[in-house]
């Protein structure tokens, strides 16, 4: 008989908050199991955040343990909606100057006592029922403190995962010279201590492999669950051409340059009327106002995909800012699974748009070239509803219960040297 073995788990997101953060422990948590891993899972009590999906954790096999502590999450610019509700102006404004304090004050991000706590309550459980490796997962960066701590303490695995590039863009190292150098230096504490350092794509591996020689190294992109798309039901069919943008739209994803995109194109075909549905939050940018424009908010997880897969086609937005060119939103994957037509608005230097651009039926222009942006709606929009551009096969390695087999392999071996070790 196989030796079960447990694996503790560090994420500050997950559910019954939403977003696309929560899901990538999510389903490692869903399917380790399966794999002869047992999960217990330490993270914050449910408070106060901006979206919530409760559906979400029907997701867990009844063998998973969650542990949800007390923490002192700073978030007084949410907390502001309740004294400036109908100025957007003045929440927005108030909110980047906390922030900004908050950047000078918190380092390395504002969750440090969480991850405080989190290597605390780690070691009662641990007491109780030991572990045989450490899962940390950032955003926030500084739950890989409660990383290291647990592995230096308790003596097992650790394992890092950087779902997005923290301390790899110069743009997320603080607001000072002193803030860079300390986060210089706990990067290379992080890669030197980590026994496994998971990252997200090629380009933030690299930049992790120029810093220092690393134990073990595994890319592992976010992906879709097949699951989620199990007996979908989608809205009817529209006569009009429903384009979908599906995530939250921010400084950092603006929808301007598609509405203006869309405006143009309505312009040359007036007889073919289009629809952008958001499936999303909006955060710190003013309600949108367009006649195309409908925002359905935040939707439980199944609803938002029966949206995506019932749109003619699915748009993706990144910003130019230089930060962003290794970012790849967690939303990519599953947008890639609805088989339908992706374009892609953003830098052509960005890894999202060297990703996407060897799939069929996807279009990538840049942020400036509204010119191409118009030719690939006009091509999107020949295929007619709802039309399969891709063979699901072509992306079957971003199926979250196959990246869990690569996650589960890396575990494997490293409990087994350990044991080992100690034999």
């Amino acid at each position: 008989m196989t030796k079960r073995r447990r694996l503790l788990m560090i994420a500050y997101y997950f559910p019954p908050m939403g977003m696309g953060g929560v899901q990538r422990p999510l389903k490692f948590a869903k399917y380790l199991p399966d794999l002869g891993w047992d999960v217990t899972v330490v993270t914050p009590q449910p408070g106060e955040y901006f979206a919530k999906d409760e559906t979400l954790l029907d997701d867990l096999p009844e063998s998973v343990e969650v542990v949800r502590i007390k923490s002192l999450d700073p978030s007084p610019p949410r907390k502001l909606r309740e004294y400036v509700p109908d100025n957007p102006l003045l929440y927005r404004g108030v909110s980047m100057l906390v922030e900004k304090m908050q950047r000078w004050a918190r380092w390395p991000d504002g969750k440090i006592h969480f991850s405080r706590v989190a290597a605390r309550e780690a070691m009662r459980l641990f007491d109780d029922q030991p572990f045989d490796a450490v899962y940390t997962t950032s955003p926030p960066p500084s739950i890989h403190m409660a990383g290291q701590r647990v592995q230096s303490e308790l003596r097992i695995p650790w394992v890092a995962d950087f779902r997005d590039p923290w301390l790899v863009s110069a743009d997320d190292w603080g607001p000072t010279r002193i803030h860079r150098n300390r986060a210089e230096t706990l990067r290379a504490r992080f890669l030197d201590h980590a026994d496994h350092i998971l990252a997200m794509n090629d380009l933030v591996a690299d930049t992790f492999n120029t810093v220092t020689p690393l134990r073990g190294l595994s890319i592992i992109p976010n992906g879709y669950d097949e699951a989620d798309f199990a007996d979908v039901n989608s809205p009817k069919a529209e006569g009009d051409f429903v384009i979908a943008y599906y995530g939250t739209v921010s400084a950092q994803t603006d929808i301007q340059p598609v509405l203006d995109v869309l405006d143009e194109f309505t312009a040359r075909h007036p007889e073919r009327p289009v629809r952008l549905k958001h499936i999303g939050t909006t955060v710190g940018m003013e309600a949108i106002s367009h006649p195309a424009y409908e925002s359905l908010g935040y939707l439980p997880h199944k609803e938002a995909i029966a949206q995506l897969c019932g749109a003619d086609a699915v748009v993706i937005t990144l910003d130019s800012d230089p930060g962003l060119r290794m970012t790849i939103p967690g939303r990519t994957y599953e947008v890639l699974r609805t088989l339908r037509p992706i374009l892609v608005i953003a830098p052509e230097s960005s890894i999202l748009s060297q990703v996407l651009l060897p799939f069929h039926g996807v279009w990538t222009c840049d942020c400036s070239d509204r010119e191409s942006a118009l030719n690939a709606l006009d091509q999107i929009q020949r295929l007619g509803h709802r039309a399969v551009v891709r063979d699901i096969n072509s992306i079957r390695r971003f199926d979250r219960r196959a990246q869990t087999f690569q996650l589960a392999g890396v575990l494997d071996d490293l409990a087994a040297s350990e044991e080992k070790e100690s034999e």
